[in-house]
C-alpha cells in the first residue's frame, strides 16, 4: 500500500506541475487566439482556466481542510453559478493575470497536496453518498484538466494550421 500511495502522490504532483508549466506557455499566444472559443457558442481559452482557477480555489477551501477529519465537507457550489462567475471574471482580466492567477493557485494546491503524506491518496473518503479515494477524487480532477487542455490544443492547432 505505500509503494502504491507513493507512485500514485507523485501521479497527481507531476500532473499539477506539468499543468503550472503548460498553462504559463499559453502566455505566448496572441490576444485574439486567447478569446477564441473552444468551440462555438462555448467558453474561450481565457474562461476555461479561469474555471480551472475556481475549481482549484473550492478544493483548496472546501476539501482539503476537510480530508480526514470527522468534519463534513461543505456541500458543493451550483456549478452553473460557479462557471458563470469564472466567465465573467476572464473576460475581466488580462491574459497575464489569468495565467498568473492559475499559477498562483494551482501552487498553492500542489503545496498542501505534497505534505500530505503519500499513503493518505489510497484512503477512503466520504464525498456525498460514496466513498473514493483521496488519489481517485484527485484523478478526476486530473482527467477534468485534460478533458480542458485537449480542448484548448485543439483550438490552438486548428488555428495554426
Amino acid at each position: 500500500m505505500n509503494g502504491q500511495g507513493f507512485s500514485e502522490k507523485q501521479q497527481v504532483i507531476k500532473h499539477l506541475e506539468e499543468s503550472i508549466d503548460w498553462v504559463q506557455s499559453l502566455n505566448q499566444l496572441p490576444e485574439e487566439s486567447w478569446r477564441l472559443p473552444i468551440e462555438e457558442g462555448k467558453w474561450s481559452i481565457a474562461e476555461v482556466i479561469r474555471h480551472l482557477v475556481l475549481w482549484d480555489d473550492f478544493i483548496i477551501h472546501k476539501r482539503l481542510p476537510y480530508l480526514f477529519t470527522s468534519q463534513d465537507f461543505p456541500g458543493a457550489p451550483d456549478v452553473e453559478v460557479m462557471n458563470s462567475k469564472a466567465a465573467i471574471q476572464a473576460r475581466d482580466d488580462s491574459k497575464e493575470e489569468t495565467v498568473e492567477l492559475f499559477k498562483q493557485t494551482r501552487s498553492k494546491l500542489l503545496e498542501q497536496l505534497t505534505d500530505i503524506e503519500g499513503i493518505r491518496y489510497g484512503e477512503s473518503l466520504s464525498l456525498k453518498s460514496r466513498k473514493e479515494s483521496l488519489y481517485d477524487y484527485l484523478k478526476g480532477i486530473m482527467e477534468h484538466d485534460e478533458h480542458h487542455f485537449k480542448q484548448i490544443k485543439q483550438v490552438i492547432n486548428e488555428k495554426d494550421a
